[in-house]
């Protein structure tokens, strides 16, 4: 039902508002407002909603400006006020939200506090599925498709939030809430069906309520020591870059680009000089002649010429790669890595990443390398988090990160929209592919500074991005395919960077100066017939379109239009060629048949001409276009004309294009005079003066890139543009998202931040509140504690109980030496096996959380590698054996997890949390499936959009044939992740018959049915439950295809296709002195079967083309003229099938098609066509699969291959080879056969390639040794993490008794993985405040709420007390900490004091600190 709305007009309909909420206990609610930052000064809620029942929705006006400040005698406020104590604080009354943290902070903000339950309806979606998208709009066009949208009704989208009417605003707000409403209600209950509600009410909803707090708490920011750090850093860079310049042979190296500059540069010169004194042009002659003179003597003026003495610029790739390797000027030090392309492959392109870098140091006697990693990292440090930061602090000078419980992306690439800036993420499809939304009137800015329409918008998947950065500082991520316009058209980044060419930029701050046109709508372009010129039409758009077929005999197919290219016969005038049954061509201007078209005029009548109204004679739409006289049209001339072109603006848009603009700027930068360049474009000096000063299209410039920087794989966003087919950015920073269950968080990404240890400057910054100081507590080893906990690892738990170092345990262990003597070495750096030690307890640490997050023997030797001991694969697989041996049980674990995980598709943590593959409780069963491994072999084919394709021949995105497991419905999908493992050592599984041939790994899922019953459920079994069944489980290899929707050739005309391509002929002309040379010449079908005859003749008389038919003896012969040769020609070239033809078919005409082809060379009852072409052969397969079948390619056995040879004089002068491709109609494939064979074998200790597609179904379309089936994808174990879950539940824990009194008063302001960092005062940090909070995380109340505990080993954490949050000073029992906030406090004197105290653990505090304990922190 469509949701009614009303806006509140009196305090007297507030009341009743309020009445209502009590009456039925429930409000769901969300503010409306004007976009900015809740703590910035600016903020202004501008109305609130509120639903009470399903299908209303009530608003009450706040801050809007159609508002007066006056409610009828009472201020907004207290309307806000009176609903808040009555509704918001009423304990009886249940709140509904979507992003409660958002709505709450709103209302804590204006002091009204809640009470009783809440439900969040996006955390009760992330916890059912935590896979993106969460966002309210996507779930409503999901579950409530009918109002899919809504938030663009009226093109209410593009209005901005400081500018949305207050009625359309109240329309959409109430829409929010009574969705909002729907759907929590209905989450809340399935959360209660699946056994999820428990976790959903006692960790879920109060974490999110402590993360609010720590939002609204904030962190406060040291703006005067940003201000400072700006500046140091700044230093920082130049102190490098003048330290890298002071090098030899970096200074012997921009001696020789600087010198080679010159000479390219006056060799040019001299060049032009010569050629313009041929020319005799003197006056230019002059000008160079004096540039030439300035060069030589050393004089540089114009940008051009400085460029030439730039430095070398130690940000460009391409300076870097010449100056390290390439040049005899430079280093010339060995190529050792090459960068990869996107397919991870190599490229001839050598590296200058980090990790290349610090293999060449052994080269570098200079220091080139140390100083120039350092200057990467300070330029790296400086933009992210001391300018980055600083531009986040809000106005009461704090920033305030928003955290994320579910994972969700923030994908904050914005476009200039029509009336306001648009998220890209926010218009793309959620999953991969191309969303049609010509109906969403969706209008971007091009480049040509006019609005134009999206069509379409892309997901192209995960793909490797780029972050590119100007010389001016903008920064853009992006692929390095992504093509971006410079004075020599539009390039790809890789290529502009590679090139150092410069680039085209759009001033989107100067957006006021003009209103850019709007283009037409792309759904609003209107044809019309040209009168007397049939099968010509013209848009209105002022084009004209051919609709004739070529060769069709006079048919018109208005499906598809053909645009006319028009030619400038004299400028500005655009004339195209139209032809008549006569074919003489006949010359028309644009403008007279446009304007004849749509007045309905046969001709121009006399003395009247065509005038374009807004004097711009390229601009032929209808409504600009008028008929006048001729006295008319010139006085029009005189007065408009003039005026339109010297203004430099033709109706809004401007006479040179963006592109001529950039090559003016170009040649200007480049030291062109500005007379030179008027003779070039043909312009004003006045003109050019204008553009060269930035006085027209001032929001045009150029700038050049300085870095391009790989930042991983990632989502990537494209749009279809109309007409212009270009869009401007405000680039922004784009977050990655979580769904591990940790918690991340943005503006700023806390995770992000550098530890002290790193880089001090950067937590410097954030400070606690005057008199008060920063505790924090980092858990320690807590995965490792659950994983012995959960392995019940007896070695493990015990070193865990006696308090020992548990990487330097595992040390000792491997190394067969004694703990208690290796800690004292290891605790004393001057002992002699000091490093040795240290070395090998990091070396424990890899492995210990290597197993954790279950790294692969190679993934684990990359982590140990370093530049001096690098570790073979081999040796990190000898680490895994050593490692299970010292503890088996967590290797049974983790066997265990792992068939958990290929039976269920998930995995369950401590808490209940399923992390699923990736969505069991999607309506697409195929949405089980994530974390893919590789599993079939290397000669397995994917059948694609384009035809068979091998595992190295397809990429991210392409489309290939997929099986929906639950309708059974055959789909194209694009791919998401090509996985090839090049290596792969193991067992694999190989399945032959003879129709069926497969080679997996024991992971590998098929979908199979149960059993071999009617109608048995379908599920996913893996090759090894295959192997070990001793029943049948029918394989999948057949599926439905619903092909085209649209009918573009007729029924007859496909079935006739089908036997002109297996019986049929088309003749080309031989004679190469005929025009008509090499053209399709007549087609001739032939027939000898007396039942085909009828069937062939009736569908010949339909198809509407002349024909000439005869008999032969048994030959029945139907000849048809070059009309039809023509026409097939264009659909069938050469008498081939085609993918083109085939993707182009309904359901219907695929099978006409194979029947027609059966029909016209069939074999044995129409089980098999023969070809003698391989690629044919390849398609016919294809077309096969779509009618249902499977097929195999007969090419290796006596079956298969048939040999027909010519014989001429007793010779064999031809052997042709034929391909028998198979037609199988049984659905299944049994494993094991009827005689109990099973099919399936086992081959030990392979070592090959294998790889496998990520798919959204799960399942694709494949072959090997020319043998089609469906197969699909195995899976991997996600590591589990209840350690992030601990430490929420503990902050939930620590929040509430804050609140209680039963701890001190602090405030939770950050959460760092599992670090939570508190606001306290000095004389609140105690040992019993240690101790208690430290009693709360070890082991929280788990067993009371989720029904588990952990008894047999405490959680464990490090305290630290700093005066900012890059201070870390260990937590001293019983010290003062009031002398932390004195200026002669003494660092050196708290150390001497903490090793004191530093041995004791903090289970012992209440025995040693007794005075602490006697009494409570509110007596003291």
């Amino acid at each position: 039902m469509k949701t009614r709305y009303h806006i509140i007009k009196s305090y007297s309909e507030l009341e009743k508002l309020v009445e209502a909420c009590l009456k039925t206990g429930y409000a769901s609610v969300d503010f409306e407002t004007n976009a900015e930052p809740i703590y910035n000064d600016t903020f202004k809620p501008t109305i609130l909603s509120v639903t009470f029942q399903p299908g209303s929705g009530i608003s009450i006006p706040l801050q809007h400006f159609e508002c007066s400040e006056s409610h009828i005698n009472k201020t907004w406020l207290e309307w806000l006020t009176y609903f808040g104590r009555n509704v918001i604080e009423n304990p009886n009354v249940v709140k509904i939200a979507w992003n409660w943290k958002f709505d709450n902070q709103i209302f804590q903000r204006y002091n009204i506090y809640s009470r009783g339950t809440v439900i969040d309806g996006m955390l009760a979606k992330y916890l059912l599925n935590e896979e993106r998208p969460n966002g309210l709009k996507d779930m409503v066009r999901r579950f409530l498709p009918e109002f899919s949208d809504y938030e663009k009704y009226d093109s209410f989208d593009s209005i901005p939030w400081s500018k949305k009417p207050l009625k359309k605003l109240c329309e959409y707000g109430c829409m929010d809430t009574d969705f909002t409403f729907r759907l929590s209600i209905f989450f809340e209950s399935f959360l209660i069906k699946k056994g999820f509600y428990n976790l959903y009410r006692n960790l879920i909803m109060p974490a999110s309520k402590v993360l609010q707090s720590a939002e609204k708490n904030g962190l406060p920011f040291d703006v005067e020591l940003n201000v400072k750090l700006r500046e140091k850093y700044n230093n920082l860079i130049n102190e490098y870059n003048t330290k890298l310049r002071s090098i030899r042979t970096v200074q012997k190296y921009q001696n020789y680009i600087i010198k080679k500059r010159k000479e390219d540069y006056i060799e040019t010169l001299e060049s032009e000089i010569e050629e313009l004194r041929e020319e005799g042009k003197d006056r230019q002659v002059k000008t160079r002649e004096q540039k030439l003179s300035r060069i030589i003597a050393g004089e540089y003026t114009t940008k051009a010429e400085l460029k030439l003495i730039e430095e070398v610029n130690f940000s460009s790739q391409k300076q870097m790669v010449d100056l390290l390797y390439n040049s005899n000027h430079g280093f010339k030090f060995p190529v050792i890595a090459y960068t990869v392309d996107k397919h991870k492959k190599p490229t001839n392109n050598p590296s200058t990443a980090e990790d290349t870098l610090i293999k060449l140091k052994e080269h570098d006697k200079s220091g080139f390398i140390d100083t120039l990693l350092d200057l990467r990292g300070v330029q790296t440090i400086n933009s992210t988090f001391i300018v980055g930061l600083g531009d986040l602090v809000q106005s009461d000078g704090g920033v305030h990160p928003t955290f994320l419980i579910h994972g969700c992306v923030s994908c904050n690439t914005k476009l200039i929209g029509k009336e306001n800036d648009i998220r890209i993420e926010d218009i793309c499809p959620k999953e991969v592919g191309v969303l049609n939304v010509e109906d969403k009137d969706i209008w971007v800015l091009s480049h040509e500074g006019t609005w134009e329409q999206v069509t379409h918008t892309i997901n192209k998947g995960k793909q490797p991005l780029y972050k590119i950065t100007t010389k001016d500082g903008d920064i853009l991520r992006c692929t390095k395919e992504h093509k971006l316009l410079t004075p020599k058209g539009w390039k790809r980044v890789s290529y502009i960077f590679k090139h150092n060419l410069n680039v085209v930029m759009y001033d989107t701050s100067k957006l006021d100066i003009t209103k850019p046109i709007v283009g037409k709508k792309y759904d609003e372009i209107i044809f019309r017939d040209i009168p007397g010129w049939d099968g010509y039409i013209a848009s209105s758009e002022g084009k004209i379109y051919s609709v004739k077929i070529p060769g069709g005999g006079g048919m018109l197919d208005y499906n598809h239009p053909h645009e006319l290219v028009p030619r400038e016969w004299k400028p500005g005038r655009l004339r195209v060629y139209l032809r008549n049954n006569s074919k003489k061509k006949y010359s028309f201007s644009v403008s007279h048949l446009v304007w004849m078209a749509f007045n309905n005029k046969l001709h121009i009548p006399e003395k009247m001409v065509i005038d374009h109204i807004n004097c711009n004679t390229l601009d032929n739409r209808p409504e600009n276009l008028q008929c006048i006289t001729y006295s008319e049209n010139i006085k029009r001339a005189y007065t408009c004309t003039r005026t339109a072109f010297t203004s430099n603006g033709i109706n809004g848009t401007n006479k040179f294009n963006t592109l001529t603009i950039s090559k003016v700027l170009e040649d200007y930068q480049n030291g062109h005079t500005q007379a030179e360049i008027c003779e070039r474009y043909n312009i004003s000096q006045k003109q050019v003066s204008g553009i060269v000063n930035g006085q027209r299209r001032k929001d045009i410039y150029l700038t050049k890139l300085v870095s391009m920087e790989y930042e991983g794989e990632k989502t990537i966003y494209d749009l279809s543009v109309n007409d212009k087919h270009s869009y401007i950015t405000r680039s922004n920073f784009i977050n990655s998202n979580t769904v591990s269950g940790r918690l991340s968080s943005r503006n700023p990404n806390g995770q992000n931040i550098p530890k002290t240890m790193v880089n001090p400057d950067v937590k410097l910054q954030f400070i606690p509140p005057k008199n008060q100081l920063f505790l924090s507590y980092d858990y320690s080893q807590a995965e490792l504690r659950i994983l012995a906990h959960l392995a019940n690892e007896s070695t493990m738990l015990e070193w865990f109980r006696t308090g020992k170092d548990i990487h330097l345990a595992s040390a000792c262990k491997k190394y067969h030496e004694n703990y208690d003597e290796i800690i004292k070495i290891y605790q004393d750096e001057q002992h002699p096996e000091y490093k040795l030690w240290k070395k090998r307890r990091k070396q424990a640490k890899t492995i210990n959380f290597g197993i954790v997050y279950e790294q692969s023997a190679a993934k684990l030797a990359e982590s140990l590698s370093t530049p001096e001991e690098p570790v073979s694969k081999e040796e990190g697989q000898q680490f895994l054996d050593d490692y299970f041996k010292t503890f088996p049980k967590v290797k049974k674990f983790m066997e265990k997890q792992h068939k958990f995980m290929e039976k269920h598709g998930y995995c369950v943590s401590l808490f209940g949390r399923r992390r699923r593959c990736p969505k069991v409780y999607s309506e697409n069963y195929g949405e089980y499936l994530e974390a893919l491994r590789q599993c079939v072999d290397d000669k397995t084919e994917a059948l694609t959009i384009d035809g068979w394709k091998k595992y190295n021949e397809i990429n991210v995105g392409t489309l290939i044939l997929t099986k929906n497991p639950i309708t059974g419905i055959l789909e194209w999908q694009p791919i998401e992740k090509v996985n090839i493992y090049p290596d792969y050592d193991g067992d694999l599984y190989s399945i032959e018959g003879k129709t069926f041939s497969a080679l997996t790994n024991g992971k590998h899922r098929w979908l199979c049915n149960h059993n071999t019953k009617p109608n048995s459920k379908v599920e996913f079994v893996t090759t090894e439950e295959l192997y070990n069944s001793k029943v049948v489980m029918p394989i999948h290899r057949t599926g439905e295809y619903l092909g085209n929707k649209n009918k573009i050739l007729s029924d007859d005309m496909v079935f006739i296709l089908g036997i002109i391509l297996t019986d049929g002929h088309i003749r080309y002309y031989q004679d190469k002195s005929k025009p008509r040379y090499g053209k399709p010449w007549y087609v001739v079908i032939t027939q000898s079967k007396e039942k085909n005859i009828p069937i062939i003749q009736n569908v010949v008389d339909k198809i509407g083309y002349n024909y000439n038919y005869k008999v032969s003896g048994k030959k029945h012969v139907w000849k048809f003229n070059k009309d039809f040769a023509d026409y097939l020609h264009n659909i069938i070239p050469n008498k081939e099938l085609n993918m083109g033809l085939l993707n182009s078919l309904t359901k219907k005409q695929i099978k006409l098609l194979l029947d027609g082809m059966i029909l016209g060379d069939g074999c044995k009852k129409g089980t098999r066509i023969i070809t003698s072409s391989i690629e044919q052969a390849n398609l016919i397969q294809i077309l096969i699969v779509m009618a249902g079948y499977y097929s195999n390619i007969l090419i290796k056995d006596n079956r298969g291959v048939h040999f027909s040879n010519k014989v001429k004089s007793g010779k064999i002068v031809t052997k042709n080879v034929s391909y028998l491709v198979t037609i199988g109609k049984n659905k299944h494939f049994h494993h094991i056969s009827t005689r109990g064979t099973n099919h399936i074998k086992k081959i030990s200790n392979q070592n090959k390639l294998i790889w496998c597609p990520t798919v959204n179904n799960g399942t694709w379309v494949c072959r090997r040794n020319g043998k089609t089936y469906i197969t699909g994808n195995s899976t991997n174990m996600p590591c589990q993490s209840a350690a992030s879950d601990m430490a929420l539940f503990a902050s939930v824990i620590v929040y509430g008794k804050v609140k209680k009194g039963e701890l001190p008063p602090m405030k939770e302001v950050n959460t760092v993985h599992d670090s939570v960092y508190q606001f306290i005062l000095p004389k609140y940090i105690t040992p019993d405040t240690i101790y208690n909070i430290w009693d709360i995380c070890r082991n929280p109340s788990t067993k009371e709420y989720f029904g588990f505990s952990i008894d047999d080993v405490d959680m464990s954490m490090d305290f630290t007390i700093g005066r900012n949050m890059a201070e870390e000073l260990p937590y001293i029992p019983g010290y003062d900490y009031n002398k932390l906030l004195r200026e002669d406090f003494d660092i050196d004197e708290y150390y001497r004091e903490y090793n004191k105290y530093r041995d004791i653990p903090i289970s012992d505090y209440p025995k040693k600190f007794k005075k602490y304990f006697k009494e409570s922190w509110r007596k003291r």
